[in-house]
């Protein structure tokens, strides 16, 4: 399985928090980014979660402080 490529992500809002649930990979790092627009060259890092080849949970606990829209990614990054 390709370490950079997220397979089956999923996105909900639980409790005034932003989660995106993802699987994760042994000697890889997931970021959860912010920013309000797509084409922002300098996004917000949100959490940094090393992968333990299981399911993990990103949070961004402050998305309810947020503007009333925004943008999520995920950053890979391979030990």
């Amino acid at each position: 399985e390709d370490p950079f490529r997220l397979s089956n992500p999923s996105f909900s809002l639980e409790r005034g928090h932003a989660v995106m649930t993802i699987r994760s990979q042994f000697g890889t790092d997931y970021t959860l980014l912010y920013d309000s627009g797509l084409d922002s060259p300098d996004w917000t890092p949100l959490q940094r979660v090393p992968g333990n080849g299981q399911r993990l949970y990103l949070l961004d606990r402050g998305a309810l402080g947020r503007a009333a829209w925004g943008y999520y990614r995920v950053r890979v990054d391979r030990d």
